[in-house]
C-alpha cells in the first residue's frame, strides 16, 4: 500500500500512475542526465517488484484527485471518404503481468497508446 500525504493507493494503482508518469519522466531523466538512476530504480518494478517503492525513491506521489488509472476515452478512428463509421467499443489495457489497471484510449492523431514500464503498445480489448 501507497500512502503520502493522506493518498492511498494498492500496488495495482501505483503501477498504472508510474507507468502513466514514465514519458515525462523519461524525457526529464534524458533533459537532466539522470537516466541511469531512472533505469537503476524501474529495474526491480521490471521484474515484479514495487511500483509504489519505485514512486517513492522518485519522491511522486498523485495530485489531488487525480485517478491513478489514466483516462478510459479518446477519439475513434476517422471515417474515410464519407464512409460510415464502424463503433467497436472496448479499451487499451496494460500488457504486463500482473497487468496495471490503466486503460486508455487512442490519442488525439489515432495512435494507440504505450505502456509507459515495458516501453511496448497497450492490448486493446473489446468490450
Amino acid at each position: 500500500m501507497f500512502c503520502k500525504n493522506g493518498w492511498v493507493m494498492d500496488e495495482s494503482e501505483a503501477r498504472a500512475l508510474l507507468c502513466r508518469l514514465l514519458p515525462g519522466l523519461r524525457a526529464g531523466a534524458e533533459a537532466g542526465r539522470w537516466t541511469g538512476r531512472l533505469d537503476t530504480i524501474l529495474a526491480p518494478v521490471r521484474d515484479g517488484g514495487s511500483a509504489a517503492e519505485a514512486l517513492t525513491r522518485l519522491g511522486l506521489e498523485p495530485s489531488a484527485g487525480e485517478a491513478p488509472g489514466g483516462d478510459r476515452g479518446g477519439p475513434g478512428p476517422h471515417a474515410l471518404w464519407g464512409g460510415s463509421r464502424a463503433e467497436v467499443t472496448g479499451a487499451y489495457v496494460c500488457p504486463g503481468t500482473p497487468p496495471c489497471p490503466r486503460r486508455s484510449g487512442r490519442d488525439a492523431d489515432g495512435r494507440p497508446p504505450v505502456c509507459g514500464l515495458r516501453d511496448v503498445l497497450m492490448t486493446f480489448r473489446q468490450s
